[in-house]
């Protein structure tokens, strides 16, 4: 606005408190209105919500860097990497994943002391629990002669055995 008609800032705000200051019902307001008014009023709420927001800002931050600095000291020791060179180290960070993962599947699983149990059977010993208990059980459940007559059954052992030589 100001800039394209040809008046400088410090112009247009003298302007705008004339106006202010000219206009009866505005007057009492005047002390509310106003471009420098405005620019006070959002630094205020401004500094308020910073103030407001960094305390929960910091610890959310501080939460966050224990997660990564607990990760990194899971995937193993910073130092052991300097030691034994960066081709064993790898070697090492392989085999302990496999060795993990082998645990998953033997059903051996490891959990830190913070975290809680899973409440269900998980990974090989899931595979185990569902194999011999729910599998096993199907097939116990099933009856292979239901819906057959005994001339059916004999019909088909007759069948299966070929041709008899006479």
């Amino acid at each position: 606005g100001a800039s394209q008609a040809g008046v400088t800032f410090e112009e247009a705000l003298k302007a705008e408190r004339d106006f202010f200051a000219r206009h009866p019902k505005l007057q009492p307001l005047q002390s509310q209105c106003g471009i420098p008014n405005l620019a006070q009023r959002l630094q205020f709420l401004l500094l308020n919500h910073i103030r407001e927001a960094l305390p929960t800002l910091r610890s959310n931050m501080q939460r966050l860097a224990d997660n990564c600095r607990e990760e990194l000291t899971a995937l193993g020791d910073e130092s052991l990497e300097k030691q034994m060179g960066q081709g064993p180290f790898l070697l090492h960070l392989i085999s302990s994943y496999v060795r993990n993962f082998a645990d998953l599947l033997e059903g051996r699983v490891g959990h830190r002391l913070q975290e809680v149990p899973p409440a269900k059977v998980m990974g090989g010993a899931r595979i185990h629990h569902i194999f011999h208990r729910i599998f096993a059980q199907a097939v116990l459940d099933f009856d292979a002669f239901t819906g057959l007559s005994d001339m059916d059954i004999r019909v088909a052992m007759r069948n299966a055995a070929g041709p008899k030589p006479k």
